[in-house]
């Protein structure tokens, strides 16, 4: 995938506003709306939903167990602009928050995500950004890890913009093209990044099909990069207002799925999803575009 500059995540977070504009002062918490809106000045926040998860590492053997699973708490994305520019980011979910200071944390394009470590590597954040044909306009999403390289910390997801209005759900068919990205407990024991492309279609606004395919994964220890099929998962969610909630399946997926539709038409959808499968932990978000 190519990445583009002129999607939701490079734009808010690190590029001058693409329409900016006026923003109040600094410290002004401004509601997020759209790209082409964004303000110059003032912070940013993006409202949604995400899940998390507490993990502690045995000493001994290196295997990282997850614990005190939280799914569909309110979640928010806070990033600070001055002059048309990203200066500070703040992710949270429940009680699981990473924070960024650009200037020491300069944002990084890792395969078709958008990523922030911290100078002393124990915080780590990664958002979508799509490709050629994906452009969010309205949302974004993304995962994170603090307390990497420690015994014990927190890991968790969000799905975050403007929501569309109930009202304004159309009731024809449609299809979206977009991408997952979340953190994966492998039976193996480690952790790792992962991503993969996803397909959502709906013949009617009240019921959708998700198709998760061609999943990558990252070990976040050794950055070795593989395919990991077991992670492909399907899956199928009931609409309710402009939110929806279903299961997911695959060979080493089951679990849960919420989101929403973003923009004044419901351009896009994104949501997060948690799944626990044997020995085999994944939590996610995603994105996707309308065709």
């Amino acid at each position: 995938m190519n990445f583009r500059t002129s999607n939701l995540v490079i734009a808010l977070l690190a590029a001058p506003a693409l329409s900016a504009c006026g923003g109040g002062g600094g410290d002004e918490t401004i509601a997020f709306t759209s790209v082409s809106e964004l303000p110059d000045d003032g912070t940013v926040r993006l409202e949604g939903r995400g899940n998390s998860a507490n993990f502690r590492v045995n000493a001994s053997t290196g295997e990282l167990t997850l614990n005190d699973r939280q799914t569909d708490q309110a979640a928010r994305l806070d990033i600070k602009r001055s002059g048309g520019n990203a200066t500070n980011i703040l992710a949270s979910a429940g009680s699981a928050t990473v924070s960024f200071d650009t200037n020491a944390s300069p944002l990084t394009a890792v395969r078709d995500l958008a990523a922030f470590a911290s100078p002393d590597g124990e915080q780590i954040a990664v958002f979508g950004i799509g490709d050629a044909l994906t452009d969010y306009e309205h949302q974004t999403f993304g995962a994170w890890i603090d307390g990497f390289g420690s015994d014990n910390g927190s890991i968790a997801t969000a799905s975050v913009g403007a929501r569309t209005d109930a009202a304004n759900l159309p009731t024809n068919s449609a299809s979206y093209r977009g991408q997952t990205v979340g953190l994966a407990q492998l039976n193996d024991g480690n952790t790792y990044l992962a991503d993969s492309e996803l397909t959502v279609s709906t013949s009617d606004f009240r019921t959708l099909n998700l198709d998760s395919t061609n999943t990558i994964v990252e070990n976040l220890d050794t950055f070795v990069v593989r395919s990991e099929s077991d992670l492909n998962f399907t899956g199928t969610a009931t609409v309710s207002g402009s939110g929806f909630s279903g299961n997911i399946s695959g060979t080493a997926v089951n679990g849960n799925i919420e989101g929403n539709f973003f923009g004044p038409n419901a351009e896009e959808v994104g949501g997060v999803f948690d799944s626990q499968s044997g020995d085999t932990a994944y939590i996610g978000s995603f994105g996707a575009v309308r065709n």
